[in-house]
């Protein structure tokens, strides 16, 4: 039995998962927009490809961090050129930040990036925050940045996700992929030291999905990351969940081979092949012996071409 009880806020886990939180985004920006910024969701092209800038991001990271950037790794930094409908203006920069426990202030490193992306582009980004845990008290509102100098004052608002915030019965009874990934991601590390559980949770997800009515196109997409979240299971786990994932997506049962099973099948298939043709070398030369077939005749006897028989003539008669 499932328990629905259970709740993450504070929970790490002991592997990384920028690597899929930034897969996610690439995949599902525009249902992130949709449930978090609806009125720019609408205002989107999205017959046009976005276009994801990836290396100018790392360049921008180096200005703030120097060449040796090893503290912008500990976040998934995203800056999305995305179309839009008005012509008026030809596209927008959306700059999305996921960030756990830890790290620095987060509305100062969201108001940072904010100016880097102006200086660079000469436009201010559409920006987001997703955190996934709750910010340390001494930082204040991690929704804005704020500053009042001698009557100088700024305050830089932008958007925020917060995945902790949620509870598990709202995730579920969600269409959206964005609010079932929150759900998967908040199990996989509740349960990141049981694969029991993990896995348990994991097929729980796909099923949901496949009574939801998703397509086997969009079922198929969505599995990857489900996938993803058991990569740090026994690897009898993750063929466990890929069986299970056919079968829920095809209707069929299978039986993955394990890559020890690969192995001696492919050895065996070797060996088999070997003795195969050691056979037919052995069979040809006999029939060769007696003299009474052509090359043609005993090609077709060990369903081999002629000219195979032709190179073993030439080595009986070398």
């Amino acid at each position: 039995m499932v328990d629905e009880s259970v709740t993450v806020t504070e929970t790490e886990s002991p592997y990384d998962f920028d690597g899929i939180w930034k897969e996610f985004i690439r995949e599902y920006w525009p249902e992130i927009l949709r449930d978090v910024i609806p009125n720019l969701y609408d205002a989107v092209d999205l017959g046009r490809e976005a276009e994801f800038l990836d290396k100018e991001m790392q360049e921008i990271s180096q200005q703030l961090y120097g060449e040796n950037d090893l503290v912008s790794k500990w976040y998934v930094d995203n800056l999305i050129k995305i179309w839009l409908k008005d012509g008026r203006e030809e596209w927008v920069l959306l700059h999305i930040e996921v960030q756990g426990k830890g790290g620095e202030i987060i509305s100062l490193r969201m108001f940072r990036y904010s100016c880097l992306i102006f200086l660079r582009y000469g436009k201010h980004p559409a920006a987001l925050a997703i955190l996934t845990s709750k910010r340390p008290k001494k930082e204040g509102n991690p929704e804005a940045y704020r500053y009042d100098v001698f009557g100088t004052t700024l305050e830089y608002k932008y958007h925020t996700l917060k995945t902790y915030e949620y509870r598990n019965e709202e995730l579920l009874a969600s269409d959206s992929p964005v609010h079932i990934f929150i759900y998967a991601v908040k199990m996989a590390v509740r349960y990141r030291k049981s694969d029991d559980k993990k896995l348990e949770y994991m097929i729980k997800v796909a099923r949901l999905l496949k009574a939801r009515g998703w397509s086997e196109e969009r079922m198929r997409v969505f599995f990857k990351y489900l996938e993803f979240l058991m990569i740090n299971s026994g690897r009898e786990y993750r063929y466990t969940f890929i069986e299970k994932s056919i079968e829920i997506l095809e209707g069929k049962k299978v039986k993955l081979m394990t890559f020890e099973e690969e192995v001696r099948e492919k050895a065996m298939a070797e060996g088999l092949a070997k003795g195969l043709a050691e056979a037919h070398v052995k069979t040809a030369r006999y029939l060769m012996g007696l003299g009474t077939m052509t090359d043609e005749q005993i090609a077709n006897a060990v369903q081999q071409t002629p000219e195979y028989v032709a190179t073993l003539r030439q080595e009986v008669t070398v």
